[in-house]
């Protein structure tokens, strides 16, 4: 896996190995970075179930100030870490290890925001920790609909299974689209 454009491009990225985490495709990747190209310049990128972080790396190589990473999973954690200092972005970055429904209400609560919200959530699994078992999609959005992560202007996209899609209809974010590709669905929500 590798920066696909920008200022690290072509840079190889590590992952962790096996099915651990299911890195997100370069076509995927650049379909989604050009949805989204006029809000990266100068953004803070938010990247939930980070996994290898490419996602988050991509957006530093196009242009976006910060970049925040949460990622419960030990292993891809350190992953992330060795790919955010092989770029020596770290004055850049921000790695958190921990369950991304928490981190959404602590960033809240610190009264962060992010101009991008990019997250890849475990198709068909459940947070443990939440107190209903819809989807992790579903959780994920209702979670930054009602913490007001988003900027003003912000995006909020989500990919998931597309055998799956969410049934939920946020009261802040408005659904400007969807697209798939292959079993994946990726949404974009803006306030």
């Amino acid at each position: 896996m590798q920066i696909i454009a920008g200022l690290y491009k072509n840079h190889r990225l590590s992952c962790p190995p096996g099915n651990l985490t299911r890195p997100t495709s370069a076509k995927l990747r650049e379909s989604i970075f050009n949805s989204c190209s006029y809000l990266v310049e100068g953004c803070h990128f938010l990247d939930l179930f980070a996994g290898s972080g490419a996602m988050g790396l991509e957006a530093l190589s196009r242009g976006a100030v910060h970049a925040s990473f949460v990622e419960i999973n030990r292993l891809a954690a350190r992953f992330i870490k060795e790919n955010i200092c092989k770029l020596k972005v770290e004055k850049q970055s921000e790695m958190i290890c921990g369950s991304a429904l928490l981190w959404i209400e602590k960033l809240s609560r610190a009264g962060r925001k992010f101009e991008i919200i990019f997250a890849d959530p475990p198709y068909q699994t459940f947070d443990p920790q939440a107190k209903d078992k819809r989807l992790y999609s579903e959780q994920i959005i209702m979670a930054v609909d009602h913490c007001h992560l988003l900027g003003e202007n912000g995006m909020l996209i989500v990919e998931e299974d597309s055998r799956h899609p969410p049934k939920v209809t946020p009261n802040h974010l408005k659904l400007i689209k969807s697209r798939q590709f292959g079993h994946s669905l990726v949404h974009f929500y803006t306030k």
